[in-house]
């Protein structure tokens, strides 16, 4: 059977193939705009991740008995360890040894050393007695914390400077090199 197509004749065959060739190229430029797409999403996911260096401003947090406070503390200007952990996170779970040796090798004024989860307060309560976490513990007041540390992933232990502006970041369990190498460069400041 043959039809009449812009003054050619073709076959139908001829015509069903080409309606396949114009499908595929309509999809082909739709997967090249998703993949455009896709990219910057990913660029600006990573441009929302806190950055060594970056600068950090201080935000209410409370302790696991009501106290509230700001993190870090800029009225005492010194060094902050931020411990960043879940509840439900295995990964957490094992490094706390790791961050309380960390915590006991540091302990110190010059110092200032939290464990900060976005959990509900009880869940950490109960975590905290649970796995024997000894660093000061503490939930974000409101979502400021979230929009400053962005935290991503976790666990992440995050070293800030007394100018605020973020000095390192390990993401995921500490090993027991890093966490000597931390001691020592953060005691001699």
């Amino acid at each position: 059977m043959k039809i009449k197509l812009f003054g050619k004749e073709i076959t139908f065959y001829q015509l069903v193939l080409h309606v396949i060739v114009i499908v595929l190229a309509f999809e082909v430029v739709f997967l090249i705009n998703e993949i455009k797409s896709i990219k910057n999403a990913k660029t600006d996911y990573l441009q929302k991740v806190l950055q060594q260096g970056e600068r950090v401003s201080p935000v209410d947090i409370e302790s696991l008995n009501g106290v509230k406070r700001q993190f870090p503390d800029t009225t005492r200007r010194r060094t902050s360890v931020l411990f960043l952990f879940q509840t439900k996170c295995p990964f957490c779970k094992d490094n706390i040894p790791k961050w309380n040796l960390l915590t006991e090798r540091l302990k110190t004024d010059s110092i200032d050393i939290v464990a900060v989860s976005t959990h509900k307060k009880d869940w950490v309560i109960d975590y905290v007695k649970q796995n024997d976490l000894r660093s000061a513990a503490y939930v974000p007041r409101d979502s400021a914390f979230l929009k400053v540390f962005k935290p991503h992933a976790v666990p992440q232990t995050i070293v800030i400077s007394k100018d605020l502006r973020v000095m390192r970041i390990y993401l995921g369990p500490l090993t027991d090199a890093v966490v000597d190498s931390l001691s020592t460069t953060l005691k001699r400041r």
